[in-house]
């Protein structure tokens, strides 16, 4: 596991970053796993275009995975301002450049669906509040003006890792507070929705029930029975009809496999590209796209070296991130996906 820890770490922290100038705002009555305040932080630049990041970085259930010598996630505050990655860049030929920025920290090991206290350790409180955290911000952020939300002509939302997951849930917290007119888009990045059938047992009763209440939420109808997630999307993709989805998945992601989907790399490939995979859920589906590269790599998004990684049509994870916000730089690659996609996974699944 000490392995394992350390490649989440090196993967979630190794971030290349063109800094954007960060405002933090702490949040009333929100907290990280360890008590103390938790604090977002808000980067001002065009007030109608907004692109929220969700951190992500693992989770944990237990006294050993959230407080052992090598823990699968943090429960503190940020250390200083957030770490800038590729979506948030301030560079030529980036769309979101100008955006203000919104990034939500992740430091309650919940995926971003916690409403409880844990007391894993003696005489230690954890907080898995990170369902009542976001909410709690949308509500603070909305009160006092900090943005107005209803204005926006232009909302992109992702997340990576744990953050993904949390992107895709709080698009239900979102909702009150944004118009139809409101362009919206979404980018999860590595969610893992491709669990073994055992994924649920490691979790407390308490943690199952906040994350098939948030699950539900959404239109996600889980069972604890089965981890494979991915073929239960369809109801959220047609809840989320309004927004431009996108998708990115590994065939054989490490992080989401070996470490918290009781599965092996090579039963975890075999889901997402078998007839119940993500890119199949999504096909029928004209506001989602999926990316599916068939590497080991855990999260693209985050740095320019992974961003360069292409997916088994030989697109970019860049160029899809463009492609779901509506620009195309590959019209071959844009055009009938899902048959060329059939026929690759075909290929492959033989192989």
């Amino acid at each position: 596991m000490k392995t394992y820890s350390l490649f989440i770490l090196i993967t979630l922290f190794s971030v290349i970053t063109e800094a954007r100038t960060w405002q933090k705002i702490d949040i009333p009555g929100a907290h990280c796993g360890n008590g103390q305040v938790y604090s977002v932080y808000l980067d001002r630049k065009d007030d109608d275009k907004l692109l929220i990041e969700f951190m992500g970085g693992g989770a944990c259930w237990s006294e050993g995975t959230c407080y052992g010598s090598s823990p699968l996630t943090r429960l503190s505050p940020l250390p200083g301002d957030p770490q800038t990655t590729v979506m948030a860049q301030e560079k030529p030929g980036n769309p979101w450049q100008e955006h203000s920025a919104l990034f939500f920290p992740y430091c309650t090991g919940d995926v971003f669906a916690g409403t409880h206290e844990a007391h894993y350790k003696p005489g230690a409180t954890l907080y898995h509040t990170g369902a009542t955290n976001i909410a709690a911000a949308f509500a603070y952020l909305n009160q006092q003006r900090v943005i107005d939300f209803k204005n926006l002509s232009d909302l992109t939302v992702w997340g990576w890792s744990a953050g993904a997951i949390g992107a895709l849930l709080h698009t239900e917290t979102m909702r009150p507070y944004l118009v139809a007119s409101t362009r919206k888009t979404i980018i999860a990045d590595s969610p893992g929705l491709h669990f073994g059938k055992n994924f649920w047992k490691k979790f407390t009763p308490a943690l199952t029930q906040d994350y098939l209440a948030q699950f539900a939420k959404i239109g996600l109808i889980a069972s604890v029975d089965d981890g494979f997630i991915a073929p239960l999307m369809g109801p959220v993709f047609a809840k989320l009809s309004d927004w431009n989805i996108g998708i990115m998945q590994s065939t054989k992601d490490m992080v989401m496999s070996m470490v918290f989907g009781n599965i092996t790399p090579e039963s975890h490939r075999a889901l997402v590209l078998g007839p119940s995979g993500i890119a199949m859920i999504a096909a029928p589906f004209p506001n989602v796209k999926t990316w599916i590269a068939d590497v080991v790599t855990h999260t693209f998004l985050q740095r320019d070296q992974t961003a360069t990684v292409k997916d088994m049509k030989g697109e970019t994870a860049w160029d899809f991130a463009l492609r779901v916000y509506g620009i195309k730089k590959n019209p071959v690659i844009s055009h009938g996906v899902f048959q060329d996609l059939k026929k690759t996974i075909r290929v492959s699944v033989i192989q």
